[in-house]
């Protein structure tokens, strides 16, 4: 089963934001070599120095400039979850605009896209659709 159909069987409403959001980016694969990060998304890489971890995608409004070089090394599972990743950490950010507390590393939608890509269990199932559920309908002190 393909990682869409699944997340459309989870949540289709998140599924269909999701490919508005999509939609409405811009891809680029780019050439130059895109810079070492220290996001807090590190926790998913414990045994990576932090000085080590390159980026391979940079969203800068509605465009994404994706390494050439780096993204074509990666097997298609890893190419496929991060541009899931790009289109999950839009729309986290176009749905939490307004909050207060927003957290702006790529940690959250990090969490949401790794949840989608393991073999979870059932208790692992629950936590991602209340991950999902809590991304749609956030509760959280408004910017004024």
């Amino acid at each position: 089963e393909n990682k869409w159909s699944e997340l459309d069987k989870l949540n289709p409403e998140f599924s269909r934001l999701l490919l508005e959001k999509w939609n409405l980016l811009e891809w680029r694969l780019v050439r130059e070599r895109l810079r070492f990060t220290r996001d807090a998304y590190t926790d998913y890489f414990r045994d990576i120095p932090r000085t080590r971890l390159l980026q391979l995608a940079v969203r800068k409004n509605r465009l994404v400039r994706i390494g050439k070089e780096e993204f074509e090394k990666l097997d298609d599972l890893n190419k496929v979850a991060l541009i899931f990743h790009e289109g999950v950490s839009e729309l986290y950010f176009e749905l939490l605009k307004d909050c207060r507390d927003i957290d702006e590393t790529s940690g959250p939608t990090g969490k949401i896209v790794s949840m989608l890509f393991k073999n979870r269990s059932s208790d692992e199932s629950l936590t991602f659709q209340s991950m999902i559920e809590s991304l749609l309908n956030p509760k959280c002190q408004k910017v004024r």
